[in-house]
């Protein structure tokens, strides 16, 4: 098995070019974070089950790139949302 693309993102509206902040870092707050179709159907298969859809929304994710002595360093964080066993049984 090689590598599969576990996730789909979603970037929100934006003006270009994006305007840097404090200390010249980009933020993006707002990127959805989905199930691609792939690894939903490998998923199901591997765990026998039929719950995992393409489009399943997993998170929302804020990217802030940080300019370091001319390189980029990305720092990702996710904010809340529901597990997805809540999703699953509601």
């Amino acid at each position: 098995m090689g590598r599969i693309t576990l996730f789909d993102l979603e970037l929100p509206a934006v003006s270009l070019p994006l305007q840097p902040i404090a200390n010249f870092a980009l933020y993006l707050p707002g990127v959805n974070v989905t199930l691609d179709s792939e690894a939903a159907a490998d998923l199901n298969q591997v765990f026998k089950v039929n719950v995992f859809a393409a489009g399943m929304p997993i998170r929302t994710a804020t990217v802030t790139a940080v300019s370091k002595t001319r390189f980029l360093r990305s720092v990702v964080g996710l904010q809340a949302a529901k597990p997805v066993a809540e999703r699953l049984h509601p």
